[in-house]
């Protein structure tokens, strides 16, 4: 495996923790309260810390090739596709803020970056619906 593939992994294995963590059922005393908290605080900054690498990565994409550099936008269909979503799920995930658009005239076009982005970032979250994914959103941007 290589290192690339492991802070990957890690970054996900982290981001599932925190999802339990979050979404846990149980009744907690305010000890257990803190405790979770804690560890959920410690999970962020580490995630948050994967993220710093994982963007230096995108620094060093090949300028002169626009696949790679994600100079190429895509439309909504594109993004349905790549993701594997309806158009509709595309649209909320944009109106929610966790896929950002560029409008052009009466259309909207995605940055291939911002897809990455999106993938790398909410990898563990639920975003199937809207109420699910305002949620996520709030977890990843610490809103």
């Amino acid at each position: 495996m290589t290192e690339k593939e492991k802070i990957i992994l890690k970054h996900t294995k982290l981001a599932e923790e925190y999802s339990r963590l979050a979404n846990s059922d149980r009744l907690l005393s305010a000890k257990e309260w803190e405790s979770i908290n804690a560890r959920m605080n410690e999970i962020l900054a580490e995630i948050n810390k994967l993220r710093e690498i994982e963007h230096t990565w995108e620094e060093f994409q090949d300028i002169d090739n626009p696949e790679e550099t994600g100079l190429r936008m895509l439309s909504i269909d594109d993004v349905g596709e790549i993701l594997n979503v309806s158009r509709q799920q595309v649209t909320m995930l944009r109106e929610v803020g966790i896929i950002n658009a560029i409008k052009t005239g009466k259309n909207y076009m995605f940055p291939r970056e911002e897809i990455r982005r999106f993938q790398r970032d909410y990898v563990g979250y639920d975003v199937s619906n809207r109420i699910k994914a305002l949620k996520a959103y709030e977890v990843v941007n610490g809103a």
